[in-house]
């Protein structure tokens, strides 16, 4: 049997970008409807070529339009190819609401006015802006992960080859520390990277600014890596075919979710919760991947992950 469609992430949280284009084509070879979560890509319509979903062959795409677009939280467009709008219609008619938020709705509209004058403009300005920073600072030896042109995530440990402290510990990261101490707060940090959002309102001086703090914290790290070694490591880790793969394994299932979910539970030190059954999903932050769902097994790779994502005990299964 066929599957009732395919169902992708694209931008995810990172900035990693899918071929959605490809991944249509083969959709629709089968006869299965393409879905896309583009939480992350409503700006995408409005590049030069334009690279969102709905253009590049998604039958069903949501945006989550307060992210990327000024719009008040929970505002979102739901875009649907025109054949798919009946079904869509009686489907949502299931669970419609007679109190919307009107001021998110009002937001939405004054949105879709400010784009309609500006957002073709604004947009291409900006994503020309991030990409010579990315660009500029690439030369002075940052790191970068992904794709999307909104977005700058700058790998940070040691195992991925690039500055920072690396220390895999759960903590904070040193690039972090550092611009925070400089009033730039980051979109995400985790123990291996940075991601930074930037927008048509990110000013040319704010531009200026967060360059000048990369590059001086690049400057820093660098030369205390020559100091301590860790160039040498990051070397050796990107030389390595497949860096961190003991740390990525698929958990044995021993319950379903839902049994594991309802089950009894307790809270246990993640040192000691290797070969108990996970009660609930630990991730580094939604959304995102799970480490572990309720029902599977919680592995040495499980453990070394949730304890470098800074998770210090467990919800796991009492039997």
């Amino acid at each position: 049997d066929k599957p009732i469609c395919v169902y992708i992430t694209t931008p995810d949280y990172l900035g990693h970008m899918l071929d959605v284009a490809g991944i249509a084509k083969v959709c629709h070879e089968f006869g299965v409807p393409l879905v896309v979560d583009n939480a992350h890509g409503a700006y995408l319509r409005f590049l030069a070529p334009s690279l969102h979903p709905m253009d590049l062959g998604a039958d069903l795409c949501c945006d989550s339009a307060h992210k990327t677009l000024p719009v008040l939280t929970g505002g979102a467009y739901l875009h649907v190819r025109e054949d798919f709008a009946p079904q869509v219609k009686d489907a949502m008619a299931l669970f419609a609401s007679t109190s919307p938020s009107w001021l998110i709705l009002q937001s939405l509209d004054m949105a879709n006015a400010w784009l309609f004058e500006n957002g073709k403009a604004a947009f291409s300005d900006a994503a020309s802006k991030t990409l010579a920073l990315r660009e500029s600072l690439s030369s002075c030896g940052l790191r970068f992960y992904g794709e999307e042109p909104m977005k700058l995530t700058l790998l940070t440990g040691a195992g991925n080859g690039c500055i920072g402290d690396g220390s895999g510990d759960g903590a904070e990261n040193a690039l972090a520390e550092f611009l925070r101490a400089q009033k730039i707060e980051p979109e995400f940090t985790s123990p291996g990277m940075v991601v930074l959002m930037t927008s048509p309102f990110t000013t040319d001086e704010e531009f200026e600014r967060l360059a000048d703090a990369l590059k001086a914290f690049g400057e820093h790290a660098g030369e205390a890596a020559e100091e301590s070694e860790v160039a040498d490591k990051c070397e050796a880790a990107e030389a390595a075919e497949k860096p961190g793969e003991a740390l990525f394994e698929i958990p044995e299932k021993q319950m379903t979710l839902r049994d594991a979910a309802l089950a009894p539970w307790e809270i246990v030190p993640t040192e000691e919760a290797l070969g108990r059954v996970a009660a609930m999903d630990h991730y580094a932050c939604p959304p995102a991947v799970p480490i572990v769902m309720p029902g599977e097994v919680i592995g040495k790779a499980q453990v070394a992950q949730l304890l470098l994502y800074g998770y210090d005990s467990c919800k796991v299964v009492r039997f």
